[in-house]
């Protein structure tokens, strides 16, 4: 069966960042805060780290605690890993072991 969509548009930034920050919120990854009635609306709550940081901070760490191998650690975060870049291509299978040692975290 094949679906066809009609008035397809893409996301816009916002909406990825909105998609994004409710993910990270209900997992527990970052908590809400709320604006009080002392503050007016042009102050903003700072975060101390900024919420994609802080969800690939989060996602490293449990990769660290899986054990799983840097290089492919690397690779799932978006890190260059220098000339294994270019000299390290992992198979499939490999990189999908290694994710699942990680799934459980």
């Amino acid at each position: 069966m094949i679906l066809i969509l009609a008035n397809v548009k893409p996301l816009k930034l916002r909406a990825v960042e909105k998609l994004i920050s409710r993910t990270i919120e209900k997992s527990g990854i970052r908590t809400i805060e709320r604006q009080t009635e002392l503050q007016n609306d042009h102050d903003k709550i700072r975060k101390n780290t900024r919420l994609t940081t802080g969800f690939r901070k989060s996602f490293d760490t449990q990769l660290i605690y899986a054990d799983v191998r840097p290089a492919i650690k690397e690779m799932f975060t978006g890190h260059s890993i220098g000339l294994d870049d270019y000299y390290f291509k992992p198979s499939q299978k490999v990189v999908l072991d290694e994710y699942m040692t990680a799934v459980d975290y």
